[in-house]
This record gives structure tokens, C-alpha cells and sequence, in this order.
């Protein structure tokens, strides 16, 4: 696909970077109305970091920005295999010698974000997104996702 001009890819370490830095050198304009596209990342953060993130997002971008992710359920990330797809998720990610460190506990999305000071747009927990996108696959085993993973979509 052909790359706008105006967009601007910027590698960080969300544990280690500042991330409000790291976005100015790269050419950001604090305070500017901005979509934020943060995806597979999370889950492999600290709540510290994940913390901050969400911290500096809000401070470096404008009013009606928005900011989308992926996330995980805390007890997932604690062991819990019981979820579709969890071990084999979990199996993956340990070959290559990663593992799963950060995740939001289950049914307390809303208030979490609420208490970061964020507006939650939209919520989509595993079932949500299976009915929305999923219900129609032709292939019965298309037809499911990740029990644990849910996307998130925050007013900043």
C-alpha cells in the first residue's frame, strides 16, 4: 500500500524510551489532533509502562484524539490456559523466548480506563468481535478468536 506522506512511522521502547522525546524527534507536533495505532504491544509491557504510555499519549496529543489497542485479560497473562487459543498463544510466545508480563483484569476495563482519565469509544471483548466479524466465516474454526484478547478504541 502506498504510504501517506504524512505519516510517520516511530520505533520505541516503551519500557526503557521517552516516548513524548522520542515522537518530537521524529517530527510530532504536540498538541495536534492524532490517531494513535498501538497493537501488539501491551501484553508485553509492565503496568508502569503501560501506565505512562497512556499518560503520554494524552499529554502529547490534541483534543478529539483517539487511540486504539490490543489488550489481554490479566489472568490470561497469570496462566490461565483455559481461554481458546490461550497455550497455544502462550507456547508460541515462549519458543521465541518472550513472554506475556501485562494484562487488564477481566470485566474491568471501563473503570480502569475511566480512572487514567480516558473515554472508552469502544470495548470489543472476544465475543463482541466474534459476533461482529466472525459469525459469518464459512470455515467453522474462523469463526472464533482468542478468548482473551480484546481491542480497545479511547477518546484522549
Amino acid at each position: 500500500i502506498a504510504i501517506p506522506e504524512n505519516l510517520e512511522f516511530v520505533s520505541v521502547n516503551f519500557i526503557k524510551d521517552d516516548l513524548k522525546q522520542k515522537l518530537v524527534e521524529n517530527g510530532f507536533e504536540k498538541g495536534v489532533r492524532t490517531l494513535v495505532i498501538w497493537e501488539g504491544v501491551t501484553m508485553y509491557l509492565d503496568q508502569n509502562s503501560f501506565e505512562k504510555t497512556l499518560a503520554d499519549v494524552k499529554e502529547v496529543c490534541g483534543n478529539n484524539s483517539e487511540l486504539v489497542f490490543d489488550y489481554f485479560y490479566k489472568d490470561m497473562v497469570e496462566g490461565n490456559d483455559s481461554y481458546f487459543g490461550a497455550k497455544i498463544s502462550r507456547d508460541a510466545v515462549n519458543e521465541i523466548d518472550e513472554e506475556y508480563t501485562f494484562g487488564i483484569e477481566k470485566g474491568e476495563f471501563d473503570s480502569y480506563m475511566g480512572y487514567l482519565g480516558f473515554n472508552v469509544i469502544d470495548h470489543m471483548s472476544p465475543a463482541k468481535i466474534e459476533a461482529l466479524y466472525l459469525a459469518g466465516a464459512k470455515n467453522e474454526r474462523h469463526r472464533k478468536t482468542y478468548g482473551f484478547s480484546c481491542f480497545a478504541h479511547l477518546g484522549v
